[in-house]
């Protein structure tokens, strides 16, 4: 028996073969913003990422500039969530340069315990 030569003919990959993907990376750029800029009312609590090359020490340093204290730690040394009393405390860890700041709810688990003072 003859090996089968036949191939099916491939088609050009075409622009709107990317649309699905398009449209849901849309959909959380659109989430993900909407998070960034909508306040928090319900919670003290911020999940903080400094910039990618941070230690641990800058990142608690930048949200003890903010006048705020670390609840506990990301999974990176740049990340971490943290509090304040302070109504403008998200907009102070921005201005003193996290690069992503996000209000989160208590369920989060940024709840209980006082955490490491910064």
């Amino acid at each position: 028996m003859p090996p089968f030569t036949q191939s099916i003919p491939e088609s050009p990959p075409v622009l709107r073969d990317l649309a699905p993907a398009t449209m849901l990376g849309l959909v959380m750029l659109g989430a993900l913003a909407s998070a960034y800029v909508q306040p928090s009312t319900n919670s003290n609590q911020y999940l903080v990422i400094a910039p990618p090359s941070w230690s641990l020490a800058d990142t608690i340093n930048l949200v003890a500039q903010a006048d705020g204290r670390m609840v506990r730690r990301g999974r990176f040394d740049n990340m971490l969530f943290a509090a304040s009393s302070r109504p403008d405390f998200g907009s102070s860890l921005r201005t003193a340069g996290a690069w992503f700041v996000l209000a989160t709810p208590a369920r989060w688990g940024c709840e209980g315990g006082e955490g490491a003072r910064a």
